[in-house]
């Protein structure tokens, strides 16, 4: 068993200067767990107070159950793979493989065999005499993947492993460490800016912003529930829109448009009527044509990314500027006025001062 437990974690630096502030998080026996965050947020500080490369200032840790606060890294029995590979270029691959076991005076047929079992898994066993020069991004990234894996270890900790590789290689790196992660079922944690990954990865999600954790879930849930706007911009390429607003008798008004509100989108949003509140809206949730629940909005087409399968508008209206994610189809030039269509059903109501969501309706009722 190896669940990570976090207790009122801190890293001080001194001065009131913290890296990591009152973490308490709970990471189960077997799961993939993301830490999300930009940079700076306490993401990697996490990860390497999890694996004692970093010490804890306040607090405690456990790992399967065992306290491990001011273990030495070498009693974790944690294997941290590093965006940077740490490869050895004067060894081949098989030797930066087995070097950890060597020096921990793993005897030479049990380092062996490990080495050929790890590099069968992770696609090697034709390079296992060639030195990292001669690899690619993606043969030496699974040549430190397969240096921890021979570890045996409880718990893999994972920082930044795919920030180096080309935009191919990494999709096709995290198809290869879901797989990896299934067949292994070992904890782990990952570390990552990159929403994709973290979205398409983890079992859950721990989104961190200036050292302490602002929501913890299921990326799904976070993405459809974020607790707060930092949350709901941040999961959102672009980010999602955010807008003054007002409620009242059951309307909204921003300056995009006035709306009704369905009945239980009203029962939902009793407590933020007549607050100042903010609205938000995914650019997803804009669309290029009507329908059910759609309010049209004019506006000017400021920039456009083409991305081939779809475009990105980015449009100003009334002094505001928002981003619409549409149909490839829909192809204006800058400068025309365009329309679009918010879908009044996909609306997040934040309260304005303390930036917290207000609890959204069940989707069942929004629409009736």
């Amino acid at each position: 068993m190896a669940s990570i437990t976090l207790n009122g974690v801190s890293r001080n630096y001194g001065s009131d200067i913290y890296g990591v502030k009152d973490v308490d998080l709970e990471i189960r026996d077997g799961e993939f767990m993301c830490f999300l965050g930009p940079s700076g947020c306490g993401k990697s500080t996490t990860l390497r107070m999890i694996a004692g490369l970093e010490d804890i200032t306040s607090g405690a840790l456990s790992i399967g159950g065992k306290d491990m606060t001011h273990t030495r890294p070498r009693d974790r029995n944690v294997a941290v793979v590093f965006q940077s590979y740490a490869l050895y270029p004067h060894m081949s691959v098989r030797d930066n493989i087995a070097f950890g076991m060597k020096m921990r005076g793993v005897d030479k047929a049990a380092r062996n065999a490990r080495v050929e079992a790890a590099a069968a898994k992770l696609g090697l066993a034709q390079y296992l005499d060639r030195r990292p020069a001669e690899l690619s991004g993606g043969q030496r990234q699974r040549v430190a993947l397969g240096r921890a894996i021979v570890r045996e270890p409880d718990v893999f900790l994972m920082d930044e492993p795919l920030s180096n590789l080309d935009a191919t290689l990494r999709a096709q790196m995290r198809l290869e460490l879901v797989r990896l992660h299934r067949e292994l079922g070992k904890t782990t944690v990952f570390v990552t800016h990159d929403q994709v990954e973290a979205m398409t990865m983890g079992d859950r999600i721990c989104i961190l912003k200036d050292g302490q954790i602002m929501q913890v879930g299921r990326p799904l849930e976070v993405y459809d529930n974020p607790q707060n706007i930092f949350v709901a911009r941040f999961l959102s390429s672009p980010p999602m829109n955010i807008l003054d607003a007002t409620l009242s008798n059951g309307r909204i008004t921003c300056p995009l448009a006035e709306f009704a509100l369905s009945p239980g989108q009203v029962s939902a949003y009793a407590q933020a009527q007549g607050q100042a509140l903010k609205l938000g809206l995914r650019a997803e949730d804009l669309h290029a044509a009507p329908g059910p629940g759609r309010v049209p909005i004019t506006a000017e087409l400021r920039a456009i990314e083409a991305l081939g399968a779809e475009n990105i508008l980015f449009a100003a209206i009334a002094g505001h500027e928002i981003a619409a994610r549409v149909d490839r189809r829909m192809l204006p030039e800058v400068g025309d006025q365009i329309t679009i269509y918010l879908d009044t059903a996909a609306i997040h109501l934040f309260e304005a001062a303390s930036e917290q969501a207000y609890a959204r309706p069940d989707p069942d009722t929004v629409r009736t």
